[in-house]
């Protein structure tokens, strides 16, 4: 399950940055 969150934080990280 921490996977998912992981990716999660990911996505939005990336999107913060564009």
């Amino acid at each position: 399950m921490s996977n998912l969150i992981n990716i999660l934080l990911l996505m939005i990280s990336i999107l913060i940055c564009v």
